[in-house]
């Protein structure tokens, strides 16, 4: 999440995929997203809905070695439908900046998360000569390979800004060369950007 507000709701999105696929989601932040304060809207709160119960399952929970690799079989199944999921949440979207970006070369920037606020700030408030576009990550595993594809095939050049670890850089990377995208990818990895602290 970038702000309190998307992280309340990201967290009811986490629980309806979580409920969908049977499986844990993680919900992660940075250290900037968890000393902010903010304004939320908590909206209705829904009751759960009939008697809530627990049924023990060993075969399942229980994941010694003869039951994991039975459960890791079924997860790999699974994958390809979180994929699909990853490529419709409304927490992957393309977004403009408000002040007009004019220029020959086409920006675009991954980002997730805070650094999504710094991104946008900048390229609010700083005059640039390129035509830029943001890809704001908000589920990132598994990432939505299509949209990043189509997104960095759109565009001459591509940034990651991310908290902590390249994970967005070297993933972006990974999905063009393998499906043979020339565009160019900066981030962390090559010096553009610090790895160590956060922004």
């Amino acid at each position: 999440p970038s702000s309190p507000e998307e992280a309340r709701e990201m967290m009811h999105y986490a629980y309806e995929i979580s409920e969908k696929f049977e499986e844990p989601v993680l919900f992660r932040t940075t250290t900037r997203m968890n000393h902010v304060r903010g304004v939320i809207e908590l909206g209705d709160i829904k009751k759960p809905e009939g008697r809530i119960h627990f049924e023990k399952d060993v075969n399942r929970f229980v994941t010694v070695p003869s039951n994991a690799r039975i459960r890791h079989l079924a997860l790999l199944e699974l994958i390809p439908k979180m994929r699909d999921e990853a490529e419709v949440s409304p927490w992957n979207k393309v977004i403009a900046p408000n002040k007009n970006t004019k220029g020959d070369l086409k920006l675009g920037i991954i980002t997730s998360g805070v650094s999504f606020n710094y991104v946008m700030e900048v390229l609010n408030n700083v005059e640039f000569n390129v035509e830029a576009r943001v890809l704001k990550l908000g589920m990132s595993a598994p990432l939505p390979e299509d949209m990043i594809s189509e997104f960095c095939q759109e565009n001459d050049l591509v940034l990651t800004v991310e908290e902590g670890e390249a994970y967005l850089e070297e993933f972006t990377k990974a999905i063009l060369k393998e499906r043979e995208i020339p565009t160019q990818v900066l981030g962390k990895r090559d010096g553009h950007f610090p790895i160590p602290m956060e922004y």
